[in-house]
């Protein structure tokens, strides 16, 4: 499984089943040596673990704090465990639409 290193935020395994599905997007896979993160990171799953009435998660913040990378770490996290099946992922951009931003 990946290994979440507390305080490094650095997975190890990258031959896991989670890994090889990131490896078809460039995007995803590049967050495998995604860092800096930890306390944000562990502050989520240990909300999430300890409280199961928490089955939604919101990120939100300035432009370019790193939500993306996040959510693409955690979403990474969750699969590899077997503990999230799908991900929904969308844009709110005033601009984009809606029916094509949700994958």
């Amino acid at each position: 499984p990946l290994k979440l290193v507390p305080g490094i935020c650095r997975v190890r395994d990258t031959h896991s089943i989670a890994s090889l599905r990131a490896k078809q997007s460039w995007r995803v896979f590049r967050q495998l040596a995604f860092e800096g993160r930890s306390p944000s990171m562990w502050k989520i799953i240990n909300a999430i673990e300890r409280n199961c009435s928490h089955t939604v998660v919101l990120l939100h913040g300035e432009s370019g704090c790193g939500r993306t990378e996040l959510a693409a770490q955690l979403m990474l996290w969750y699969l590899d465990r077997a503990k999230l099946t799908c991900a929904l992922w969308g844009n709110c951009d005033e601009q984009s639409d809606l029916v094509h931003q949700v994958r």
